[in-house]
């Protein structure tokens, strides 16, 4: 059994107007991730860590205020929603997608 883990591929990293936008350059990744997924079996466990922070979240101290907990901007962008649905989702409120989350 093999995991495939996509970690942060989020509108707000993703997408211009954010405040962790990370460019026009980091797009580039997005048809990489889109072709891995594809070429992914059933068998293989699909699971999707997204930043999702809550507002008085003691990182802003240091990053903006970003991908607060269901706003738009912890969305996995629109071009990998098709596998989303297929996969876990798993919030993460550290960079460690495994510091208290289900992977834990």
């Amino acid at each position: 059994l093999m995991a495939i883990i996509v970690i942060d591929m989020l509108r707000g990293g993703l997408e211009k107007g954010y405040p962790l936008y990370c460019g026009s350059e980091s797009g580039r990744i997005i048809e990489s991730v889109r072709s891995l997924l594809n070429a992914s079996e059933e068998k293989e466990v699909l699971t999707f860590l997204r930043d999702e922070q809550k507002e008085d979240d003691p990182g802003f101290r240091v990053f903006p205020k970003h991908c607060l907990k269901s706003s738009v901007e912890s969305e996995v962008i629109p071009e990998l929603k098709e596998f989303r649905r297929k996969g876990i989702d798993v919030p993460k409120t550290r960079f460690s997608g495994f510091y208290n989350t289900e992977l834990d």
